[in-house]
């Protein structure tokens, strides 16, 4: 099966209301992190793993970036640096859009549709994986 329908597929799953919150979400802590140079040296101090930039590219991309932030090292980083010193001496951490960061990685609702969405991707993503594989794979898909 071609990558296109696949990455057509992903967006229509994107614009259900729940996912299309929870990515919205999710980009906003990647761009607040990744675009201020601060902000991002204070997160490399937390977490060994690198927090994915936004990106255009489409295919399975809102996967791969909710993986990166389920992965326990950023999952971690994330959270040991919004309670860390550093963060409350800064002086951007009391600004709006800082608190708004703070408020979605400490939600637990947040967190539990990232696990789901990236649950229902793995799936899809292995399905066409069978599909796309030579073969009788007909019996793989049913069970």
């Amino acid at each position: 099966m071609p990558c296109h329908y696949v990455d057509l597929l992903f967006e229509d799953i994107a614009k259900l209301a729940w996912i299309g919150n929870t990515l919205r979400s999710a980009m906003k802590i990647t761009v607040f992190i990744t675009r201020k140079q601060n902000v991002l040296a204070m997160f490399r101090t937390f977490s060994e793993k690198e927090l994915l930039k936004p990106s255009n590219t489409r295919f399975a991309y809102s996967f791969i970036v909710l993986s990166n932030l389920l992965d326990e090292t950023v999952y971690g980083g994330l959270r040991r640096m919004m309670v860390s010193e550093q963060w409350g001496k800064w002086k951007g951490s009391r600004t709006k859009k800082a608190e708004e960061i703070v408020t979605i990685i400490f939600d637990a609702r947040f967190w539990s549709n990232v696990k789901m969405i990236v649950k229902l991707h793995k799936l899809l993503l292995k399905l066409f994986c069978l599909i796309d594989s030579f073969g009788d794979t007909m019996g793989f898909i049913y069970e």
